[in-house]
């Protein structure tokens, strides 16, 4: 059944595959971006937007951690990581022995290079390490945060700082007294990437935009918001920031004679945290932290000139995951996106749904249903445990569960003079509130009480979800947590810079017991289906396009736009 899957790579052989640009933004509130009416200068981002597809209704996790372990990984939270501390475990946040979308793709010719924040995982072992994720090279920072000018953290909580910067197999330690703004900091690295790439090879390049994370330090960019709070310029300014990132992104691509061959994609790895660090999620409820949509819904869109011109200033309402981008990326790149050596293994399916075909008009949304988090996710919030925070979709019902953090609406321009942050703003959904997120988007009317029935069958599929977490039937350390001392220790024994303290083979996971472990939500016959239609779908293609496959090798517009599908 797997011939499908080598004809269209022998096929690929005479198309030049895309280039893959996926660029996650740091907490940025749904407000703080000029596409959605904010007050933030992202000049550079509305024009992709106006020449791209915005993707209103693109989910993540509530932190960052587990919001990288699903796209990488091509599993939802809840069968990867659903705890932001997992990044500081030994193994880091995605298990040994699930393939990654840079192992998938780099299977299929590209050339893999990670760029900027990481967030998963390297102050252990050295399998949490970009490299030991599919990545040709990697140069960026391990953990959540560090500070934009020194690149100084106090690593997973140790009292003292030391450089948080790794380039592919070892500390960057020709960078260690650069002190370049981040956002510049890192476009350099891009530019050099990029500099030395060979146009005609696929690249994909994963950027984790620094720029509007913590600590707020906006450097140039705030002056563009002197008239404003200094809090406000400050936040703003760092978003700003991430636009002339992009901005220069962009331009090399196209330099480079790239753009036209490229899919680039934006998105943050959660909402804007509000409470802390002044960022705006007007109209939506919440923030960073917590389960409600200015938690969870964050801005994304897609552009590039591998966007159908028809398509192009359009905006897609249909409800898409991050982990999506695994299944779809494979797709582009004609390689299976099942991970069957990680199931052997006793790991969760990949739950990747491919969405290109939504994305570019000819079939509706594929997700009907999306757990956010579930019952077991953990997450620390100014201070305070929100163990258990969780939040299913289906359709247009939203159950959130759990103590929640960020209950809080804010105005369109916040802050301002008149407002105060608040200091807390959580509030108890522990017996479950559900919205109708269709009629009501920000979350404000609880029709549990009314829709008895809706909420009861609701719950009882998210309770049935519950015990698909990776985490159910395992023992509690099986990611072995940090050794504190040793990894403290390190900075030490490394000149200065954090990094893995672990150089043991890869752990020997056991298997998870039946019920648990995830569900690509497609049966084996599906599977078997759809690789059948994919066998025959190639070998059309193969007798009617090979022309066109030619002709798109030279540059033919028509001819590439036909092979993905977009003709």
């Amino acid at each position: 059944m797997f011939r499908a899957w080598a004809l269209l790579l022998t096929l690929q052989e005479v198309v030049a595959l895309p280039h893959i640009v996926f660029v996650v933004g740091d907490n940025i509130g749904w407000a703080n971006v000029g596409w959605h009416e904010g007050y933030t200068n992202t000049d550079s981002m509305d024009k992709l937007v106006s020449e791209g597809i915005e993707l209103q209704r693109h989910y993540v996790h509530m932190s960052s951690s587990p919001t990288r372990a699903s796209f990488l990984s091509g599993r939802l939270p809840l069968h990867v990581s659903e705890n932001q501390t997992h990044s500081c475990n030994e193994q880091g946040s995605i298990p040994v022995g699930m393939a990654t979308i840079a192992e998938k793709l780099k299977k299929a010719g590209y050339k893999t290079h990670q760029i900027g924040k990481w967030d998963v995982g390297g102050f252990g072992d050295q399998f949490g390490l970009p490299i030991s994720k599919g990545f040709d090279q990697s140069f960026g920072f391990l953990g959540g945060s560090e500070d934009h000018y020194t690149r100084k953290s106090l690593g997973c909580g140790c009292s003292q700082s030391a450089t948080d910067l790794w380039q592919s197999s070892g500390p960057a330690s020709g960078f260690k007294n650069d002190t370049t703004y981040s956002s510049d900091f890192y476009f350099n690295q891009i530019n050099n990437t990029l500099s030395a790439h060979t146009a005609t090879d696929p690249i994909f390049l994963f950027v984790g935009a620094q720029g509007a994370g913590a600590p707020l330090q906006a450097d140039r960019f705030a002056k563009a918001y002197e008239n404003e709070t200094t809090d406000f310029a400050n936040y703003n300014g760092m978003v700003s920031s991430v636009d002339s990132l992009v901005s220069n992104i962009v331009s090399k691509l196209k330099e480079k004679q790239m753009w036209e061959n490229t899919l680039f994609v934006f998105t943050s790895d959660s909402g804007g945290d509000s409470i802390h660090h002044f960022a705006n999620n007007y109209p939506l409820k919440g923030g960073l932290g917590s389960s409600w949509e200015g938690g969870v819904r964050v801005p994304t869109f897609v552009s590039g000139g591998l966007i159908p011109q028809d398509k192009r200033g359009g905006s897609l309402s249909g409800m898409m995951h991050i982990t999506d981008w695994y299944a779809t990326f494979c797709r582009l790149a004609g390689v299976d996106p099942t991970d069957a050596d990680a199931v052997s293994a006793g790991l969760p399916a990949v739950d990747s749904i491919d969405q290109w075909d939504y994305i570019i008009g000819t079939q509706e949304p594929r997700r009907t249903e999306l757990v956010i988090s579930s019952a077991r996710s953990s997450f620390s919030f100014g201070g305070k445990d929100y163990t258990g925070s969780a939040a299913f979709i289906r359709g247009d019902l939203k159950l959130v569960r759990g103590m929640q953090a960020n209950c809080l609406w804010f105005s369109q321009l916040y802050p301002n003079s008149s407002s105060t942050p608040p200091t807390d703003g959580s509030c108890d959904c522990a017996d479950g509130c559900l919205y109708n997120i269709s009629s009501d988007p920000n979350e404000m009317i609880d029709i549990r009480s009314t829709a008895p029935i809706d909420f009861a069958s609701i719950q009882q599929r998210a309770l049935q979800l519950d015990n698909t977490s990776i985490e159910f039937g395992r023992s509690t350390n099986w990611r072995k947590e940090l050794n504190l001392t040793l990894s403290c220790d390190q900075p030490n024994h490394n000149g200065g810079f954090w990094g893995p303290y672990v150089n043991d083979p890869p752990p020997t996971l056991a298997p998870v017991p039946q019920g648990g472990g995830g569900d690509s939500g497609m049966s084996t016959g599906a599977k078997f289906g759809v690789l059948i239609c994919t066998y025959f779908l190639t070998i059309g293609i193969g007798i009617g396009g090979v022309k066109g496959y030619r002709k798109y090798t030279t540059g033919d517009t028509a001819g590439k736009k036909k092979f993905f599908g977009l003709l």
